[in-house]
């Protein structure tokens, strides 16, 4: 059904920036949920399923697979963090398996990082320029990393390591992408090294976006539209769904004793 589409994967990095694009990826362009993904390496998670308009019969799980046909784009969930210690098991055994068994022609990888890293590692006049540093306003950083790998289809992933202490990062631009990322693309990479034959050829291509902790609204707008740039989608008007409203302190502040200070 999804061979030869592109598959979005937002990690769970700082701001849950990833996650807030994927969203408005989901409900602007109208993906359908197409499957329940494994949670057995998450968080336990289940909620009302999200809308855009009047609430909708239904059930949101931890991690679920959505397509839209219109684009030929693939996009997985994920609601809750993976448990402490399991990201390698996680990655393994339910990441790179969907990957293998769909034959996905692209992956697009969404990371965000924190955006203090950029001023630790770019001289203060380079960074701000001219401008005075009260002044100065922190740009909409991204950085794009592309590579093609040939997958084996004999692979298997039993024969996958995947362990931190064994991690080589080889790719300059993936410095600062968090450790999910940098386990994907390993994973892909042995998952080539472990076959005999290079039958499918997958381009992937890690999205990363520097950000501070905080009111991430914007932000994730920002990366879903670097992800229709890239893409060379059409663009569109971002519909933001229920769950957005309230967060960030976005709700009106509570006035009666019943609803208490922290209703």
């Amino acid at each position: 059904m999804l061979d030869n589409t592109t598959l979005i994967i937002p990690t769970v990095a700082i701001g849950n920036v990833p996650q807030l694009a994927t969203d408005l990826l989901i409900h602007t362009y109208l993906f359908q949920k197409v499957r329940v993904l494994s949670g057995r390496y998450l968080y336990p998670f289940a909620s009302p399923r999200d809308t855009t308009g009047a609430a909708a019969d239904g059930v949101s799980y931890s991690l679920e697979l959505y397509y839209c046909k219109t684009l030929n784009v693939a996009t997985i969930q994920q609601r809750s963090p993976v448990l402490s210690g399991h990201l390698g098991n996680f990655v393994k055994e339910v990441i790179l398996p969907l990957i293998e068994s769909e034959k996905f022609a692209r992956v697009v990888i969404l990371d965000s990082s924190d955006a203090g890293l950029l001023m630790r590692d770019t001289p203060w006049d380079e960074y701000f320029g001219a401008r005075a540093p009260e002044d100065a306003q922190t740009p909409s950083t991204f950085e794009l990393y592309e590579t093609e790998i040939n997958l084996s289809l004999t692979a298997r992933l039993g024969g996958l390591k995947l362990h931190s202490d064994e991690l080589s990062l080889e790719e300059e631009k993936l410095q600062h992408s968090s450790l999910y990322t940098r386990f994907v693309m390993r994973g892909l990479r042995e998952l080539s090294a472990l076959g005999t034959d290079a039958s499918h050829v997958l381009k992937v291509t890690a999205l990363l976006t520097y950000v501070y902790e905080g009111d991430n609204f914007r932000d994730a707008e920002a990366l879903a539209s670097k992800v229709v740039d890239v893409l060379q989608l059409e663009s569109a008007q971002w519909l933001k769904p229920v769950s957005w409203e309230g967060v960030y302190g976005q709700r009106t502040i509570p006035d009666s004793m019943e609803e208490g200070i922290f209703g």
